[in-house]
C-alpha cells in the first residue's frame, strides 16, 4: 500500500501542473483502486476518457472503471462498462474474464462458463481463465470438470499461490482431503500469509482429526487476520471436541460477534446466517441455531451446507426424522458430496 500511496502523491503533484494529462489521470486512478478507493479511482478513469477518446485509451480505462464499480458493489454499472469494451474490442479476453467473474457473483454460472470459454479460446495460456471456469464448474457441482481446469491452470502457472488454492478447494469439494491439503501446502509455501488457505487447510485437518495441526493453522490465521470469524468458529469447534470447554466458548462467542457485524453490514447474506447457525449449534443454543438456519435457506435455497447444519441440530435435539429430511435435502442439492451422505447415515445411527 505504501508504494501506491507514494505514487498517488506524485501523480497528484503532476496533475496540479498538468490537469489535462489523460495518462496521469489513469495512473492516479490505478493507484487509488489499489488503495481501495473505488469512487475516487472511477472519477480519474472517467476524466482520462474525456481527455482522450482514442480506443487505446478508452478500453483500459473502461476495464479499470468496471473493476472499481464491482469493488463498490455496483455490478450493473461494471457490466455496462465491460460490454462497452467488448463492443470496441470483441476479442478482449480481459473483459470476458471480468464479466465471467461478475456472473459468478450473481450466480449465473452456466452463462459465465460460456463467457470464460470464449476467453480461453482467445488466450488459452492464461491460467486465470482456467481457474475461473474451474470455479464455475465447482459451483455447478461438476467437480471432475473443475479439477481438470484447475490442473491445467497449475501446468500453466506452477508458481501461482492462487491457482494451488483454487485446486485445493476443488479437491476439498470432492472430499479428496489429502490431495486438497497437499495443494494448500503448495499454496502456503508460495504465499504463507494467505489466511483463507490457512483456514481451509485447518478445516480439513480438523475433519481428519489432526487436531494439533488444525489449531496451529487457525492460530496463524487469527494472528494474521484477528477479525476472521471462520477461524475463531473452526478453532472453537476443535477445542470443544478436545474438551477445552472454556477456550472453545471464548472462540465461539468471538466468532458470533464477528458474524453479527457482518450480518449488520449485509443482512441478506445467507452464508453469514448459516455460519452463525453453525456457531450457535456448537454453543449448544439449538433453537437459536434453527432460527438462523431458517433465515439462511430462505435467503439461499441452494445452500446445501445450511440444510446439512439443520440436520446436525436436529440430531442434537434427538429428532431423527427431521434430521433425515434435512440431510436428504442437502444431498439433493449437492449429490456429488458424499460427505453429506456419510454424515447422515452415521449420525442417524447414533439416535436410532
Amino acid at each position: 500500500r505504501q508504494q501506491y500511496a507514494e505514487a498517488a502523491v506524485r501523480f497528484e503533484a503532476h496533475l496540479a501542473n498538468s490537469p489535462n494529462n489523460a495518462a496521469a489521470n489513469h495512473g492516479l486512478g490505478l493507484c487509488r483502486r489499489m488503495l481501495r478507493m473505488p469512487v475516487e479511482a472511477s472519477r480519474c478513469f472517467t476524466l482520462s476518457m474525456r481527455l482522450d477518446r482514442s480506443m487505446s485509451n478508452l478500453v483500459p480505462n473502461l476495464l479499470q472503471r468496471a473493476q472499481c464499480m464491482r469493488m463498490h458493489g455496483d455490478r450493473e454499472a461494471a457490466l455496462c462498462d465491460i460490454n462497452r469494451v467488448l463492443l470496441l474490442d470483441a476479442m478482449s479476453s480481459s473483459a470476458m474474464h471480468l464479466k465471467a467473474i461478475i456472473m459468478i457473483e450473481i450466480a449465473q454460472y452456466e452463462a459465465a462458463i460460456g463467457v470464460i470459454s470464449g476467453a480461453i479460446s482467445i488466450a488459452s495460456d492464461d491460467p486465470h481463465h482456467w481457474v475461473v471456469r474451474g470455479v464455475c464448474y465447482e459451483k455447478l457441482n461438476d467437480h471432475e470438470a473443475s479439477i481438470r481446469d484447475l490442473q491445467r491452470a497449475v501446468v500453466l502457472a506452477p508458481s501461482s499461490a492462487s491457482v494451488y488454492y483454487s485446486l485445493g478447494n476443488g479437491f476439498a469439494a470432492l472430499n479428496r482431503h489429502v490431495e486438497a491439503i497437499q495443494a494448500y501446502d503448495r499454496c502456503l509455501s508460495i504465499e504463507p500469509t494467505l489466511t483463507a488457505c490457512l483456514n481451509n487447510r485447518g478445516h480439513l485437518h480438523a475433519l481428519l482429526f489432526h487436531n494439533e495441526k488444525a489449531i496451529a493453522d487457525f492460530d496463524e490465521c487469527i494472528r494474521l487476520s484477528p477479525n476472521q470469524p471462520a477461524a475463531f468458529a473452526n478453532r472453537g469447534a476443535v477445542r470443544k471436541r478436545l474438551g477445552q470447554s472454556r477456550e472453545a466458548t471464548v472462540d465461539l462467542e468471538r466468532a458470533l460477534e464477528l458474524y453479527d457485524e457482518r450480518q449488520h453490514q449485509n443482512p441478506r447474506n445467507g452464508f453469514v446466517r448459516y455460519s452463525k447457525g453453525e456457531v450457535l449449534r456448537n454453543l449448544g443454543r439449538y433453537q437459536e441455531a434453527l432460527v438462523e438456519l431458517e433465515h439462511a435457506v430462505r435467503l439461499d435455497r441452494s445452500c446445501a451446507e445450511a440444510y446439512m447444519e439443520r440436520g446436525f441440530v436436529f440430531i442434537e435435539l434427538g429428532q431423527g426424522s427431521l434430521a433425515q429430511e434435512a440431510f436428504d435435502q442437502a444431498i439433493k442439492l449437492n449429490p456429488s458430496c458424499m460427505y453429506h451422505r456419510y454424515l447422515s447415515i452415521n449420525l442417524l445411527q447414533t439416535i436410532s
